[in-house]
């Protein structure tokens, strides 16, 4: 994914360098998605039929904060629709592995969502398209 051009984003950066999350696991590239409705659309170009990551709490993320990433796929931004979500998570979460089939999509989309609390960045991590 790190390869795909981002054709929109918000409260998103790519970090390109080692973060930690709140376990200690250390990411050499990580998608940091900040505010309570982050997002990123990538074009992915209909070649791939899977696209898998890692999501994971930042340790900075405060103690009472839940979030979850939504996955929208489709051609065009009119015909997204979620192919995939991933299970609501806080600080002491674990990181966790996800899998979502992409076939036919030319475009992702990635959302992440704050369930409650105050701050909520997470990241997405070991994003790959196959």
């Amino acid at each position: 994914l790190y390869d795909m051009t981002i054709i929109d984003s918000e409260s998103m950066e790519l970090e390109d360098g080692a973060v930690l999350d709140t376990y200690g696991n250390e990411y050499t590239k990580a998608y940091v998605y900040y505010d309570s409705s982050a997002f990123s659309l990538h074009n992915i170009k209909g070649n791939y039929r899977r696209f898998t990551a890692t999501v994971a709490p930042s340790k900075d993320m405060s103690s009472n904060t839940i979030v979850y990433f939504e996955f929208y796929g489709g051609t065009t931004k009119d015909d997204l629709k979620l192919i995939g979500k991933t299970e609501q998570f806080g600080k002491t979460s674990e990181a966790i592995s996800i899998e979502v089939d992409v076939t036919g999509c030319k475009l992702l989309e990635i959302r992440k969502y704050k369930a409650t609390g105050s701050y909520s960045n997470a990241y997405l991590t070991n994003a790959y398209l196959q």
